[in-house]
């Protein structure tokens, strides 16, 4: 209050408020250090880091995550993981994301994330039909609600609609894609 900032003062003395995203890392960080075991604290913590743009450290915090999670939740995990991993090497599947991608598939091989992921390794080294099958099962396999199929469908088109310009793959067919 005497160096003329009341709210650094009213929050020290009220604590973080719901919109003091700083503020409430700084709590899970203490809660982590008391506990660090404690697997909910890990996991919002990387959230929370990823929210901030701070990809490595949400890295680090997601790999404690999965290294707590009882299997059930450790793919879901390793896949934030990946996806951490992924935004620090800005944009591009690294060889440590796309082994937690791995890694996820082999706890449970219908992961959604972890599947898109590796498929888009696979495009983005060139391996069209190994990212076309990856995304093709999990085209067929998932809801027709399901947030991510516009973009799944895009992809795909996209890649085989390269393959076509390059003389090694055949038009797609949209209407067969949707209707898996």
């Amino acid at each position: 209050l005497i160096l003329g900032s009341p709210e650094l003062a009213l929050r020290t003395l009220t604590g973080p408020g719901d919109k003091d995203l700083p503020g409430l890392l700084a709590e899970l960080v203490g809660r982590v250090r008391s506990d660090p075991h404690d697997l909910t604290a890990w996991t919002l913590l990387g959230r929370g880091y990823l929210t901030l743009g701070d990809a490595n450290d949400a890295a680090g915090a997601f790999r404690h995550a999965a290294d707590l999670a009882p299997p059930k939740s450790k793919p879901a995990l390793l896949a934030e993981y990946g996806e951490a991993l992924m935004v620090a090497n800005g944009g591009t599947v690294s060889p440590p994301a796309e082994a937690a991608f791995k890694d996820a598939l082999k706890i449970d091989p219908k992961d959604a994330a972890a599947r898109y992921y590796v498929g888009l390794a696979y495009a983005q080294r060139r391996e069209t039909k190994k990212a076309l099958d990856m995304w093709q099962g999990l085209l067929a396999d998932a809801p027709p609600n399901a947030p991510y199929r516009s973009m799944l469908v895009d992809h795909i088109a996209s890649l085989t609609a390269a393959g076509v310009a390059t003389g090694t793959a055949s038009a797609p067919n949209i209407g067969a894609m949707v209707a898996r």
